[in-house]
């Protein structure tokens, strides 16, 4: 479906408007936000183009990760609860860096 710039303006405003009320819980929410956020732009069924929830990769210090949605070279959305990475620690490895994770994700997938 091919959205006009203000289509996809007015979906983004209603959009936000719902979300910023939500809890911000990552596990319960993550694929209803996905499907939401990219219907914004026109994509109906976030399946149906090649896109994958929660595929599995690996992270650059070796652990296995999860990408809660990835559609190979064109986009990876990772999310995380509100507060995550306000100085709390991740297992040992220092202060959470809120886009190491993702970054990780992009040099290490498929």
């Amino acid at each position: 479906m091919t959205l006009s710039w203000e289509e996809i303006e007015d979906r983004a405003v209603g959009f936000r408007k719902n979300w910023e009320k939500q809890k911000g819980a990552e596990r319960q929410e993550a694929q209803m936000f996905v499907r939401e956020l990219l219907a914004v732009f026109g994509v109906e069924n976030p399946l149906d183009n090649g896109g994958e929830f929660e595929h599995k990769t690996l992270k650059e210090w070796g652990d296995d990760g999860y990408i809660d949605y990835f559609l190979p070279k064109k986009i990876i959305v990772e999310m995380k609860k509100r507060d995550w990475g306000r100085g709390t620690r991740d297992e040992g490895r220092g202060t959470r860096d809120e886009g190491r994770e993702t970054q990780s994700y992009y040099l290490y997938s498929e």
